[in-house]
């Protein structure tokens, strides 16, 4: 497992004036270093490691939360693994850090994920197209009595499950105008996720968006070795809002296109999901023979 780590260097100090509660101790120094916890899928598809994250956020709350304190950002160049935000508390006091970590703008504005209001209401915006490794992110809530110098390791983890569906017969395809150049994948999903209380938020939206089948989109002459080796592609990638709970989509529709023509409807009913747990569907999904299974694979904190 590949990780990278965002120190951040707190310098506390005493504010004078500002709280009764504040220590007479003078400024104490206190360190965060947060983690994203990141893990390829696998080597033939090439995901999953942060590659795009270029934005970090940190807020920060008094009250467990409930008071805001101060939001600072950073842009870094993608894929960066290290960053440091420094800042001025009061000592004395308990304060909830929320972390973000994304994909934004250049500028470092939204891209994928409204955040602008709090990492209370982070919302996923503009139009869902799924097999893009880029709306990748990670997060963390963490509360710490800040009473002397302290140093801390806050772990950042997906507030996704990644649903793979994965064609399993290829090498039954002889020529390749008759793979699938297209597919249309409808799911119902949350679109809103609460960072300090790691819910779901809001009333499932159905998604439905059109793509190229996913292994289009990394293949290349030292990934198509394990291709065929594997006899596998992934033809469709999301990351979608998930609960810590184990839960269920009620149903996910796949059609697909190979050389203009509309190959059999697949549905999935009753699909497995988890928080920064990955949801494999495999199956013979191109021949006439079609089964699939439900599969458990233990590369993030666990796989269905």
């Amino acid at each position: 497992m590949k990780k990278f780590i965002l120190p951040i260097l707190a310098v506390l100090g005493l504010l004078c004036g500002c709280q009764k509660s504040a220590s007479s101790s003078g400024e104490v120094d206190v360190t965060l270093n947060v983690t994203p916890s990141v893990a390829s899928k696998a080597t033939l598809d090439g995901d999953g490691a942060a590659a795009n994250v270029n934005r970090y956020i940190l807020e920060i709350y008094t009250d467990n939360g409930a008071t805001f304190y101060n939001r600072l950002s950073q842009v870094v160049a993608a894929g960066t693994t290290t960053a440091q935000f420094a800042f001025k508390l009061v000592v004395g006091q308990t304060y909830t850090f929320l972390v973000w970590a994304d994909c934004a703008n250049a500028d470092g504005s939204d891209l994928y994920y409204k955040t602008d209001d709090n990492l209370k209401k982070v919302a996923m915006i503009g139009t869902y197209v799924g097999n893009n490794d880029a709306r990748d992110a990670f997060c963390a809530s963490e509360t710490i009595p800040v009473n002397a110098a302290i140093t801390k390791t806050i772990t950042l983890k997906r507030p996704f499950a990644q649903l793979n569906i994965v064609t399993t017969d290829i090498d039954e395809i002889r020529q390749d105008y008759l793979l699938p150049q297209q597919f249309t994948l409808t799911f119902p999903a949350k679109t809103a996720y609460n960072v300090l209380t790691g819910e779901c938020t809001g009333s499932d939206t159905d998604i439905t968006y059109k793509a190229a089948p996913y292994y289009q989109t990394y293949r290349n002459a030292e990934l198509e070795s394990d291709r065929l080796t594997a006899k596998k592609w992934t033809l469709s990638m999301d990351y979608i809002f998930a609960p810590a709970a184990e839960a269920q989509i009620a149903g996910v529709k796949m059609d697909l296109k190979a050389n203009g023509n509309a190959l059999p409807q697949h549905v999935f009913t009753n699909v497995p999901f988890r928080r920064n747990w990955r949801t494999n569907v495999y199956g013979n999904l191109l021949t006439g023979d079609v089964t699939y299974n439900i599969v458990i694979d233990p590369e993030w904190d666990d796989e269905f």
